[in-house]
């Protein structure tokens, strides 16, 4: 079955599995934990983009800037970025479970 993009499809199977979407010109998805970021980019050609960045670590300090105290906070991440074509919009359903699974032993 050749790619057809269906957003409405697409965004419906990354809502339910928790992602936050974007529909403009393709689709965007985010799914923030504690310590992982999952970033989704699909085009409307069905190329994909996943993102899975955990992290390391975290500092925080405060400093001052012209008089005013200011906090910095430094992320050491570790990213795996994943491409592919998808065939079909129901592909996308499994891929989701399986995709954090391979990234994170990277």
């Amino acid at each position: 079955m050749p790619w057809n993009y269906d957003p409405d499809a697409l965004t419906a199977i990354l809502e339910e599995a928790g992602y936050e979407t974007i529909v403009e010109d393709g689709i965007s998805a985010v799914k923030d934990a504690e310590e992982v970021n999952q970033q989704i980019y699909i085009n409307t050609s069905g190329k994909m983009r996943y993102q899975y960045a955990r992290l390391i670590s975290h500092t925080s300090s405060n400093s001052s800037l012209n008089g005013k105290t200011i906090s910095i906070d430094c992320e050491n991440r570790r990213i795996v970025n994943i491409l592919m074509d998808l065939s079909s919009v129901d592909e996308l359903g499994g891929l989701l479970w399986q995709l954090p699974e391979i990234a994170g032993k990277e």
